[in-house]
């Protein structure tokens, strides 16, 4: 398979000894490295591994404290589906997530960067990946994946993945699928999925798509109607609507 070229930077955690998942290569902290056993395959293996420009399944990743994180160049690469393969790299940063993700989106990445932290003002526009932190301003809009935070104020828009918490002001749209919690102001709009919880002021939407066996179904509650509360949170038991 022929390797894509170019200049690029990619994220990658390691153990707190600088190994790989399965302990049988060491990275350096700062430096040239490469694969002893590269081959351009679109196979998993043979080469080394991380995420382009910080971005892609955040699943394959650990997230324990003790992990370091590494930003490094590459110069040709074969995409796996949600990682990227390559057979050498200059380790140009090592540290925590956070920090990582703060110095790959300084080198130029512009995506939902795994594990960064985006704030912005009003009507800004923030995308992160699997555990990030995004907040905005008035009539932002805020997307994280899975485990993500996204807050914004006044008519913003925030969408998160499984177990993600959303909170949006006035007019706010805020959208999480399971696990997830949802917060918005008046006239606001939430929605989760499984065990989500939604909380709306005054004319508030809340609603959880919910898997009943054969399909999903959306349940919706009102605020202010059938006894739905303002600022109160509710998740659904049994395909009814009670208080969290």
């Amino acid at each position: 398979m022929k390797p894509t070229k170019g200049k690029a930077y990619i994220l990658r955690q390691c153990a707190a000894d600088m190994t790989s998942h399965d302990g049988k290569f060491q990275w350096p902290e700062s430096g040239e490295v490469s694969a002893p056993d590269w081959k351009p395959t679109s196979k998993c293996g043979n080469g080394l591994h991380g995420f382009l420009w910080g971005e892609g399944d955040g699943n394959l990743a650990s997230y324990d404290a003790d992990k370091k994180w590494i930003v490094a160049e590459i110069s040709e690469w074969i995409d796996l589906g949600g990682k990227v393969k390559f057979p050498r790299a200059t380790v140009c940063f090592t540290g925590s997530l956070h920090d990582a993700a703060a110095e790959i989106r300084r080198l130029g990445a512009i995506g939902a960067v795994i594990g960064s932290t985006n704030a912005g003002g009003d009507y800004s526009t923030n995308a992160g990946g699997y555990r990030s932190t995004n907040t905005g301003g008035n009539g932002s809009t805020n997307t994280g994946g899975y485990g993500s935070t996204n807050t914004g104020s006044y008519g913003s828009t925030n969408t998160g993945g499984g177990y993600s918490t959303n909170t949006g002001g006035n007019g706010s749209t805020n959208t999480g699928s399971s696990g997830s919690t949802n917060t918005g102001g008046y006239l606001s709009t939430n929605t989760g999925g499984d065990g989500s919880t939604n909380t709306g002021g005054d004319r508030s939407i809340l609603q959880w798509k919910i898997w009943d066996g054969d399909r999903y179904r959306m349940i919706t509650a009102y605020v202010g109607e059938g006894g739905i509360e303002p600022n109160v949170a509710y998740m659904v038991r049994g395909g009814n609507v009670v208080k969290a």
